[in-house]
């Protein structure tokens, strides 16, 4: 599935996936078979905790693999839940925990396709 962007139907002048912005092309190039990289769309958003009345909220963060077919990508299955955070983390302690969770997962991740080194 994750060679869809190099097999999908195409046409130059329509915008019909994220693979036709001018930002994909710009960070990943051409499509190439077989894929060697993946894009990932993160996104945070805050949910009601609990079904109560003033009750406390929560932001799950998730990653969204834009590499598979549109049509998989939205599935549960494919979509992975990174973090959630309280939504009473304000200012500086969010970004905090936002710098945490990339210099812990990302960046091990960006350098050595894993997930599992500890911080340098």
């Amino acid at each position: 599935m994750l060679n869809h962007e190099f097999r999908r139907p195409r046409n130059d002048e329509w915008l019909c996936d994220v693979y036709d912005g001018s930002a994909w092309k710009e960070l990943f190039g051409p499509p190439v078979f077989p894929n060697d990289r993946i894009g990932l769309l993160f996104c945070i958003d805050g949910i009601p905790a609990f079904n109560k009345e003033n009750g406390k909220s929560l932001k799950p963060g998730f990653l969204m693999n834009l590499s598979l077919p549109p049509s998989e990508r939205i599935k549960p299955k494919y979509i992975h839940m990174w973090f959630v955070m309280p939504t009473d983390i304000k200012g500086i302690s969010q970004k905090k925990y936002y710098d945490f969770l990339a210099a812990w997962e990302l960046n091990d991740l960006h350098f050595n396709g894993s997930m599992s080194a500890p911080i340098q």
